[in-house]
């Protein structure tokens, strides 16, 4: 095994920021002062315990046959190191050599396990399964995978010796944080070794789509060596529902982002296990910003920058490849799309040069050398045609470079390109984006690395339509100072927000949350991660039993006096209301046969917590909706008024908006270039009176039949015709003497339309009442029916949210339209919505719905516009 073969491989898990070997071998070189192997305890056990394929530490043996080890200071470790340290954590994982295992030893406050490898094992089961039938078959078959009988035996020995490793050294009701495809079976065989303990796992490449991952002869077994954990993350929502729907292919219920697993023999083990919820969400990995952008500022990095530049000739456009040598990096479609740039003349040497730097990666793996080959072609033949003396058109370089000239390369490029053709994440993204603290530059990204989601301020680009390519260079290249800042600012402020120790802590948050619930009922009954407040204090709790009973006993009493979420149809079943909170026949929302509709999809169940100011929850999805949005120069932002910025009260007349949420509309109404609107079903007069809108708000009330502009247009109703008027007095008194029979309901009159009120009503009275309401004058010809949540309101004149929607665009000449709502009649305003062009639309609350997003309260609706305002005022 060569030395390089042996760096390469230590970068996956002891630097896990740079995702699932898409990570490159320069972090190795960081410099790191050597730990010495400092004996543990043989019976000690943490109450933390990460399981990855590597340790996070470089085995260096001096020439006199001293063992030393360099730690990673860095990435997942950085992270977790002080809740690590804390709760005497420890870490599982192979050393990088093949042999026999050292015993554990600590690092930085960490105990670490080695496991042993042989030599049989590293080409069995990492460069045969893991890295030969795997990797290919999860990164979309780019590659053809091989299936061998004995690499699969290989993997799951190795993945047992794992497992045992990890039993052995857990804490009773220890949380344990399993990594990545290498060990996909260790959750199962790990519960069926400890029941007691509460098992997560991330996945840090793609989960393909089911046709895909059919291919592989032990699916099920797979699948069930996942399912042993009680919380499973992907990178993006897309791989959440892609594992989700094998589970259903292979006979598991799914419901909202949650697996139902009867109790039945598993897959490990024997013996019948109690059925329970594993919960699938997304949450995108990411970088230390804070100090890849310190290095970016230090001025010998930035004077070895300007150095590079001078180097290279002092090109007009510097183009930038960082990667691993691998067919999944789209390196050749990079190469073809500028070597056509250069021979149309679009870009010429030596005015514009790529610099490519390309990781060795997987020497000794034939698909990998024949890549290495035709890159190196490719780089030949660019040079021989555009190239000068002097002065190469493509600068290649097949080597590692450290963290220093990396952040140098960031900096002296004009444009980085990333065209991989499956990526889970792509951290180079983030990292040039981290690095830019100038706030230049500009990012040409691939649609298929994960980054994009969160990064749609990149040049995103289909790296086969290399056309397509090309056109981003040539935009990317010739972008101005001022745009360039502008998309730069919005990319770094979701890299510094959403770094990796947020997102590690947010996952520890949600895995023992998810972890410490009890066996749901039924599946169709599950908690939503994204609307939860979860502390960390599971992680804690085991510790605290054996070291502080006292204080055990105090966190017990307080968990069981919080306050715990209720299930909002639930909660309007058992009170007795005459229709369930979700009666329109909620559809599953991880269903991935309909992701093409709106609605039908799982809205990336990231949790974004604010534990300063404690607010609640927003999906990722949505976050980066709110970016894109807020990018447009004319905006409008509508909103129904109650269940949606003012929580549904028994007496209409007492709602009012939440204080957070008004204070946010006005800042918002007070910006240039932003007009905010409120769309409700109540008459005007009544809406301006509970809202109290800002001064500059547009206002619509019953359901588009009356309006206001108070910049311009206002209109108190629609006149009726004298037929109009006599059918609505007609309809208005068949809904009073409905009304009469039918205790606890009332009508309510408006301009153009009649309402029945049922909230207050005893199910099966508001039942009747709907009903008679629906086979009497709501089938007139003439009138017009909009039923909504406990109403039924009937109108002369057609008018509805979809119509006062356009309308307010109409008005606004706004380029991008922001519409949240609670109720069935805004499913009419989500429909004239245009998502492509930036639009964007939110459900508060359950229910079938054609929105693209989902927020759960008023509350939640508040933290949104918060955000907006941030987003909108820079």
């Amino acid at each position: 095994m060569t030395s390089r073969w042996v760096i390469r491989h230590w970068t996956f898990l002891s630097v896990i920021t740079r995702v699932a070997l898409d990570t490159r071998t320069d972090d190795l070189t960081r410099k790191a002062d050597p730990v010495s192997q400092q004996q543990t305890e043989p019976d000690h056990r943490s109450d933390l315990v990460v399981v990855a394929n590597r340790l996070p530490v470089d085995r260096k043996v001096a020439p006199d046959g001293t063992t030393t080890w360099k730690p990673s200071p860095g990435g997942l470790v950085s992270a977790l190191e002080p809740v690590m340290q804390r709760n005497s954590g420890a870490w599982v994982g192979w050393t990088g050599a093949p042999g026999d295992a050292p015993e554990p030893f600590e690092a930085r406050g960490i105990h670490l396990i080695p496991v042993e490898l042989s030599k049989k094992d590293v080409e069995d089961f990492y460069e045969g399964m893991s890295n030969g039938a795997l990797w290919p078959l999860y990164h979309d078959v780019i590659a053809q995978p091989q299936f061998h009988r004995h690499w699969w035996e290989s993997y799951v020995r190795v993945n047992r010796r794992f497992a045992e490793k990890t039993a052995e050294n857990s804490a009773e009701n220890a949380l344990v944080w399993v990594q990545d495809y290498q060990l996909q079976l260790v959750p199962q065989m790990l519960r069926a070794l400890r029941p007691d303990l509460r098992i997560a796992f991330f996945n840090h490449i793609p989960f393909p789509p089911y046709e895909i991952f059919a291919q592989l002869p032990w699916r099920r077994q797979v699948l069930d060596g996942l399912l042993g954990a009680d919380q499973l993350g992907f990178q993006r929502p897309a791989d959440a529902n892609n594992f989700l729907r094998a589970c259903r292919r292979n006979g598991l219920a799914t419901r909202r982002g949650m697996v139902h697993l009867p109790a039945e023999p598993r897959f490990g083990s024997a013996d019948h296990h109690p059925s329970r919820e594993v919960r699938a969400a997304a949450f995108p990995i990411s970088i230390d910003s804070e100090s890849i952008d310190a290095l970016g500022r230090r001025p010998d990095i930035q004077e070895r920058a300007r150095e590079i530049r001078r180097e290279l000739g002092d090109p007009k456009v510097v183009l930038l490849g960082v990667d691993r040598l691998d067919y999944t990096k789209g390196i050749l479609h990079r190469l073809k799309a500028v070597e056509e740039l250069f021979a149309e003349e679009v870009l010429s040497p030596p005015d514009a040069v790529l610099v490519q730097v390309a990781t060795p990666s997987r020497d000794r793996v034939e698909e990998y050398e024949k890549m290495k080959r035709d890159v190196e072609v490719t780089v030949g033949r660019i040079n021989g045609d555009y190239g000068q003396l002097g002065h190469p058109a493509v600068h290649y370089l097949h080597q590692s470079q450290d963290r220093e000239e990396l952040a140098a390369l960031y900096l002296a490029a004009d444009v980085m390109l990333i065209t991989a053709l499956r990526d889970g994440m792509n951290l180079v993204a983030k990292e040039y984006v981290a690095t830019r603290h100038d706030e230049q530059g500009a990012l040409v990204l691939s649609e298929f690395a994960g980054a994009a989601i969160e990064l749609p301020q990149a040049f995103l680009v289909n790296p086969h339509d290399i056309d397509g390519v090309k056109a981003a260079i040539v935009r990317a290249a010739g972008l101005s100072p001022r745009e360039a800042t502008r998309r730069m600012r919005a990319m770094r402020r979701r890299v510094f927000e959403f770094d990796v120790a947020r997102w590690a802590s947010t996952f520890l948050k949600v895995a023992a949350s998810a972890a410490a619930e009890p066996p749901q009922s039924s599946p169709g009954r599950v908690s939503n991660p994204a609307t939860e407040s979860i502390e960390l204090s599971a992680i804690l709790a085991a510790a605290e039993a054996r070291n502080d009973p006292a204080a055990a006993e105090a966190r017990a009493e307080s968990d069981s006096t919080a306050q715990v979420p209720v299930d909002e149809g639930q909660k309007y079943w058992e009170a007795g209301d005459s229709t369930p909170y979700d009666a329109y026949d909620e559809k599953d929302l991880d269903d991935t046969e309909g992701l093409e509709e709106p609605g039908h999809v799982l809205d990336d169940p990231l949790v974004v917590i604010d534990p300063e100011n404690r607010r609640p929850a927003l999906s990722l999805g949505l976050v980066t909706a709110l970016e894109g949005f807020a990018m447009h120069p004319s905006l409008l932002i509508a909103l129904d008024f109650d269940g949606v910025i003012s929580p549904i009260v028994a007496d209409p007349a007492a709602a009012r908006p939440l204080p957070s949420a008004l204070r946010s509309l006005n800042a918002l109404a007070a910006l240039p270039g932003v007009r905010v609107a409120l769309v409700s079903g109540r008459q005007l007069d009544d809406l301006v009176r509970v809202a109290t809108p800002p001064a500059r708000a547009l206002l619509v009330g019953s359901h588009g039949a009356e309006f206001s502009d108070p910049l311009g247009e206002s209109s108190a109703g629609s006149p009726l015709t004298d037929a109009q008027a006599e059918l609505l007095a007609k309809a208005t008194a068949e809904l009073e003497a409905i009304s009469s029979r039918h205790e606890g309901t009332h009508v309510e009159t408006k301009p153009t339309g009649v309402v029945l009120h049922t909230r207050r009503a005893m199910r099966p009275v508001a039942a009747k009442a709907t009903q008679e309401a629906l086979d009497g004058p709501a089938s007139w010809p003439g009138v017009h029916l909009t039923h909504g949540k406990e109403v039924v309101e009937l109108s002369v004149v057609s008018v509805t949210k979809g119509t006062a929607l356009r309308r307010l665009r109409s008005i606004t000449g706004a380029d991008a339209v922001l519409y949240a709502g609670d109720d069935v009649t805004d499913e009419r305003a989500f429909a004239v919505l245009r998502t492509e062009a930036g639009d964007v639309s939110v459900r508060v609350g359950s229910g079938e719905t054609r929105a693209d997003h989902r927020l759960g309260s008023p509350d939640e609706v508040a933290t949104m516009l918060g955000l907006l305002v941030d987003l909108c005022g820079e």
